[in-house]
């Protein structure tokens, strides 16, 4: 018997993260049954929320923390496989998961170099600050340039980064933010940021934004 534990290598603070664990009977012969357990270290902020559907799985009740999940896999053919998924609400604390699955079955194994899986999901975080020159206008077809810094405060590295602005009616056309890349390099750990850039935009103020009063505008980056 193997076990291979697969996720997201990346993800989004604050979204639920779900792991699938595949158990394979790689042979001889067939497996009568298997235990596989999956210890969810640390505390509540690191593992808030842990879940599984999968038929057969169960947690520990004793004690929150760790949680162990325990899961009763049944008879396997050679070449056959099992899956389970297990998911886990995250939380902004810019923290790595990192845990351990392994599978026991009721016969010998021979090669017991495959009967864990360890695998680690890094979150990705990205800041964004925004600023105008000039911040005050009079009249139209004056130019007012933004600009946006986007830091990467995560140990991933972030990929197609780009950042949108939307304007508020009356204001418009639609402002073209340019950046001069769209991959960001992360920090050597949590407490440092990662790689930053400025990215800019210009706007034409129009007889419409004068009689408003203002230009509204908001950006995000992704």
């Amino acid at each position: 018997l193997g076990i291979v534990k697969s996720a997201p290598r990346v993800y989004a603070e604050g979204t639920k993260l779900t792991y699938t664990l595949t158990v394979t009977n790689h042979g001889p012969g067939t497996s009568t049954g298997s235990v596989v357990e999956d210890l969810f270290p640390n505390t509540v902020w690191t593992w808030p929320d842990i879940t599984t559907t999968t038929p057969g799985c169960s947690f520990n009740t004793t004690d929150p923390y760790p949680r162990k999940m325990t899961c009763l896999v049944g008879a396997l053919a050679v070449g056959e496989s099992w899956e389970i998924e297990v998911t886990a609400q995250t939380y902004s604390n810019n923290l790595d998961r990192v845990n351990t699955a392994t599978v026991a079955g009721n016969e010998q194994d021979t090669n017991l170099a495959n009967n864990s899986s360890t695998f680690t999901s890094t979150p990705a975080r990205i800041n964004l600050v925004k600023s105008v020159s000039p911040t005050t206008v009079t009249k139209a077809g004056q130019q007012v340039t933004y600009s946006f810094v986007v830091t990467n405060q995560s140990k991933a590295a972030l990929k197609d980064v780009a950042v949108h602005d939307t304007l508020t009616a009356p204001a418009g056309p639609a402002l073209n933010v340019n950046c001069p890349k769209t991959t960001l390099a992360g920090g050597t750990d949590p407490n440092n940021d990662g790689e930053s850039m400025t990215c800019t935009a210009t706007y034409t103020v129009t007889s419409a934004d004068v009689e408003n009063g203002r230009i509204d505008n908001t950006a995000t980056a992704t």
